[in-house]
């Protein structure tokens, strides 16, 4: 079996969460322009290859009815 994969990234490329003052803030990058976002994007979480954290199941929706050619 081939080794286990490493990740390098860093806290920031990974998107960790961490609890401060009582808030989930997710960790950014110190650099302009990001210190001035603080939307909540763990909705839509980013994975490293070595996160654990498991990924949202697979789901089904309906096709969208549109106009064309059905053939």
């Amino acid at each position: 079996m081939p080794p286990r994969w490493k990740s390098r990234a860093i806290p920031e490329a990974r998107g960790e969460i961490r609890e401060v003052d009582g808030k989930r803030v997710q960790v950014r990058y110190r650099e302009p322009p990001f210190p001035s976002v603080t939307a909540n994007f763990e909705q839509w979480p980013t994975y490293a290859y070595d996160d654990r954290r498991p990924f949202p199941p697979p789901s089904r929706v309906p096709m969208p009815p549109i106009k064309g050619d059905p053939t």
